[in-house]
């Protein structure tokens, strides 16, 4: 390649540099941050997208608040038909049991007190028969399948929760 042909190459690359550096300062100008293309996330972005985020936040708290949208009300209340009852049972009481009953010790000391038959109460926790005299344990579910005469010595104050029939003496 002669003097004149070196030229007009270099001329080329020259010219090409130029376009390529024009094109690409062309598409700095008009490229916009913090789009969705863009990994790089600008400041208003956040404030746009957090704004929107509280006011939605917001609607759905009024909407609460005010009552239309209300999924507390659909939940069980305590103190209704299916739940436990605490009671107090002084020391010397005898306490029988209907059928179907649970019962929870959570204070104070019972011993069990089985039916005519001999058969106890169900200590679940345990998986154990009660049988007369057998000390009733602290947190344990007891239950009594029928309505027949077994129940609880309470030999301390105590205190139980009950979800059934009982017969305080």
């Amino acid at each position: 390649m002669g003097k004149k042909g070196k030229r007009k190459f270099a001329a080329l690359v020259v010219s090409i540099l130029v376009l390529a550096a024009m094109t690409l300062g062309a598409l700095a100008i008009t490229y916009e941050p913090g789009s969705e293309n863009d990994p790089v996330v600008t400041l208003s972005y956040v404030e746009s997208r957090l704004s929107e985020i509280v006011s939605d936040f917001q609607e759905k708290l009024d909407t609460i608040e005010t009552g239309s949208e209300n999924p507390v009300s659909q939940q069980a209340t305590p103190g209704d038909e299916s739940g436990f009852e605490p009671i107090l049972i002084k020391a010397g009481s005898i306490v029988y049991f209907g059928g179907n009953t649970q019962v929870i010790l959570r204070s104070g000391e019972m011993k069990a007190i089985a039916n005519a038959a001999g058969n106890g109460l169900a200590d679940l926790t345990y998986g154990k028969d009660l049988k007369t005299g057998e000390q009733i344990q602290m947190n344990h579910l007891i239950l009594v399948p029928r309505n027949d005469g077994r129940g609880a010595d309470v030999s301390e104050d105590s205190w139980v929760m009950v979800k059934g029939e009982y017969i305080l003496n």
